[in-house]
């Protein structure tokens, strides 16, 4: 897990920051971050016991991780007006919140082989109306059955209308296929293998700015 703040072990209701490595002592409730010892906190998902009383001690600087090393003061806590924990985590340049995850290449291809399916089931037309609703949402309706979502890479949240038209219609519809029918298929061929990249980015993500999640639950949505 990337660092950045998640819901604390000891107390849901708040949140402690993770350093890529241990838990943190810093917690931060409503936005005011504060000093909670952890006594020795494993990584995230590890079952092993709470280490022996005195590991992990804090100070209000920020005390020493179970290694010895000292945890790193973590950035300041920003709460929207609305009050949802959305913290964006650092993804390389891009940014995704607290436990929304890339969709798997395999998986987006599913969904798409699910439009091409809906394309034809409703010929056509179904299918267009469908997409002209739920691109307010970032998705298509392969990606709504699947819970898929476009979001901005820049600000984790989901792409709107506007966005999503560029994408689809404008670059992956008209510029990418325009060039695929000059260079005979390679073009479009080479933008969607793309997919296999490291944030999972075909070429129209990267032209567009976006990136594909998994958020059935649609938490990535303006709030």
């Amino acid at each position: 897990m990337p660092a950045g703040w998640y819901p604390d072990p000891l107390d849901a209701r708040r949140l402690r920051w993770w350093d890529g490595q241990w838990w943190s002592d810093h917690v931060s409730t409503a936005g005011l971050v504060q000093i909670s010892p952890m006594g020795g906190a494993p990584p995230i998902g590890q079952l092993a016991p709470w280490a022996p009383p005195g590991v992990g001690a804090s100070t209000t600087t920020g005390g020493a991780g179970p290694t010895g090393v000292p945890s790193a003061p973590p950035p300041p806590m920003v709460m929207p007006p609305q009050g949802y924990p959305y913290v964006p985590a650092p993804v390389g340049d891009e940014r995704l919140p607290p436990g929304i995850h890339l969709a798997n290449p395999w998986a987006r291809l599913g969904a798409y082989l699910l439009d091409v399916v809906l394309i034809i089931v409703t010929l056509v037309v179904g299918w267009l109306v469908w997409t002209l609703v739920v691109w307010s949402k970032g998705q298509t309706p392969g990606q709504q059955i699947c819970g898929q979502r476009v979001v901005m890479k820049d600000t984790g949240e989901a792409a709107g209308w506007g966005r999503m038209c560029l994408r689809d219609l404008v670059i992956r519809g008209l510029a990418i296929g325009l060039l695929s029918e000059v260079t005979l298929g390679i073009f479009g061929l080479v933008a969607a293998l793309m997919i296999f990249s490291t944030y999972h980015e075909t070429m129209w993500d990267k032209w567009a700015g976006t990136l594909v999640v998994d958020d059935r639950d649609g938490r990535t949505l303006g709030r």
